[in-house]
């Protein structure tokens, strides 16, 4: 193999993984920043390949070393962070309902977060935000419903290390039906949404480990999943009628053992026809696990 094979090879191989673990949402968007940062890399590698033009071993040789330059400086990289001092942001958050609203529509923009959501309050968000980056909130009304945008804000920098971390915690209504939006990296989400009037939950995401438990305020409930390799829980009360749609690669689920019968992609409860408190899953997703629990 020539090194100029070799040279290219290289470079699509790590510009490659980028973008695979940047997708998968294991590694955050801000890693492009980080990775154009150390483009003289191609230079000194491109350096290397024309010292190892005439060499014998110019193949082997020009690959060994095309690994401890890369390693090296991915190396040096992380030692800079790891010990860097972090200021964490804190945001309080509170937005209140307006006048006449009837329902509300709740979007989060999420990046690798801890994110907690549950009910009990009298506003329609409230809570507190811990991370590195800060929050963005946005509030509209129109036709009455009211929306809120709470956006986590990029951070320019690839942080390496235990000395940082990002939590949002917040509540929700219990008496207002609510629609929830989410779109999140690497994150760990916890919704216990038993005390809410949940229309609907869209999540999509990354690489996810997630517990939601699902209320019975609201008789139709609607749920769709879309993400990369991950391991979901949904807790569903009795009395309840499930349909599962599956639209995944390598998954584990426990459906036949919850009861559901299989018809194509479709698991459906025996009683879903005649029941009229149903809840409808959508999930599509790599390699994943989703169990179905009652409470």
């Amino acid at each position: 193999m020539s090194v100029n094979r070799i040279f290219w090879a290289t470079l699509a191989i790590c510009f490659g993984l980028l973008w695979l673990l940047s997708n998968l949402g294991i590694l955050p968007s801000a890693i492009w920043y980080q990775a154009w940062r150390l483009w003289p890399i191609i230079i000194i590698l491109w350096g290397v390949s024309i010292l190892f033009l005439k060499s014998g071993f110019k193949s082997f040789w020009f690959l060994v070393l095309s690994i401890i330059i890369i390693g090296a400086a991915f190396s040096a990289f992380a030692l800079i962070y790891r010990n860097q001092s972090i200021v964490q942001k804190s945001t309080e958050i509170h937005e209140t309902i307006s006048e006449g609203v009837k329902s509300g529509r709740l979007f989060f923009a999420l990046g690798a977060v801890n994110f907690s959501l549950s009910g009990g309050d009298d506003c329609l968000l409230c809570g507190q935000s811990e991370t590195i980056s800060g929050v963005e909130i946005s509030n509209s009304t129109d036709a009455k419903i009211q929306t809120v945008r709470l956006n986590q804000l990029p951070f320019n920098s690839f942080m390496i290390g235990p000395n940082y971390s990002n939590r949002i915690d917040l509540k929700t209504r219990s008496d207002l039906p609510v629609r929830v939006d989410i779109d999140s990296g690497a994150s760990k989400i916890d919704l216990n949404l038993k005390a809410v009037m949940l229309e609907s939950l869209d999540i999509d995401s990354g690489a996810t480990s997630s517990i939601i438990v699902l209320g019975e305020k609201v008789n139709v409930v609607d749920v769709n999943i879309s993400c990369g390799a991950s391991n979901f829980q949904i807790q569903i009360p009795e009395g309840f009628a499930v349909k599962v749609v599956n639209k995944s690669g390598l998954s584990g689920n426990n459906f036949s053992a919850f009861g559901l019968d299989k018809e194509g992609e479709t698991w459906l409860s025996r009683d879903y026809k005649l029941n009229d408190k149903v809840v409808n899953i959508n999930f599509e997703s790599g390699v994943s696990n989703l169990e179905l629990k009652r409470y």
